[in-house]
């Protein structure tokens, strides 16, 4: 899914969850498929990025967007024009698979739906973050959560904390130190990995990420992501583990 800190290519990245391209600069994308989802960071570009869930575009700089789908979910941008349509445009925050809110501050969030994904960025924020598919919520500071609808499994962003974080589409935690994590069918990350092997598999495992010296066998349907991760040992499988990241001296089972 992933393609980070690319410089000076071509990419032709199809299939069915074809999902990330960020750090590019100089770059020429066709990113087809069902759910191609990612490009952030990128300067100077023109993108067309169709299909059914294409998600994300952050942080992009004097760009022209036509951001069409049913899922079509971020902007974070500066100077651009816009033309985001489709189900789930996302600065109107609910709906069916509404996801991203960034670098928000001082502000008061209800986002709810089958699909509410992601915020990151926030400070001194209160988050009621329910639904199904709740996913992300990183670089929280001073929050009082209440991330619900899954029943106590959904407890993220938290210092020297036990997580049980289970149900369908549980995704994400990120800049947790000192834990233990319990997956269920949809635990999603592992991110920044240095000096390892990984073999992984499954149905959705999805990024890797910021990899050094590695040797990667990536494979399956929607293999995605593993990032910044540091004296682990990783055992990702399942149908959707995804993330797990900024985490440090951990040993992380997710199954």
């Amino acid at each position: 899914m992933f393609v980070l800190s690319v410089k000076s290519k071509e990419l032709d990245i199809g299939g069915l969850c074809d999902m990330f391209v960020l750090s590019v600069t100089s770059k020429e994308l066709d990113i087809g498929g069902l759910c191609d989802m990612f490009v952030l960071s990128v300067t100077s570009k023109e993108l067309d990025i169709g299909g059914l869930c294409d998600m994300f575009v952050m942080s992009v700089t004097s760009k022209e967007l036509d951001m069409g789908g049913l899922c079509d979910m971020f902007v974070s941008v500066t100077s651009k024009e816009l033309d985001i349509g489709g189900l789930c445009d996302m600065l109107d925050i609910g709906g069916l698979c509404d996801m991203f809110v960034l670098s928000v501050t001082s502000k008061e969030l209800d986002i709810g739906g089958l699909c509410d994904m992601f915020v990151l960025s926030v400070t001194s924020k209160e988050l009621d973050i329910g639904g199904l598919c709740d996913m992300f919520v990183l670089s929280v500071k001073s929050k009082e959560l209440d991330i619900g609808d899954i029943g106590g499994l959904s407890d993220f962003v938290l210092s020297s904390k036990e997580l049980d974080i289970g149900g369908l589409c549980d995704m994400f935690v990120l800049s947790v130190t000192s834990k233990e994590l319990f997956g269920g069918l949809c635990d999603m990350f592992v991110l920044s990995v240095t000096s390892k092997e990984l073999d992984i598999g499954g149905l959705c495992d999805m990024f890797v990420l910021s990899v050094t010296s590695k040797e990667l066998d990536i494979g399956g349907l929607c293999d995605m992501f593993v990032l910044s991760v540091t004296s682990k040992e990783l055992d990702i499988g399942g149908l959707c583990d995804m993330f797990v990241l900024s985490v440090t001296s951990k040993e992380v089972c997710v199954i």
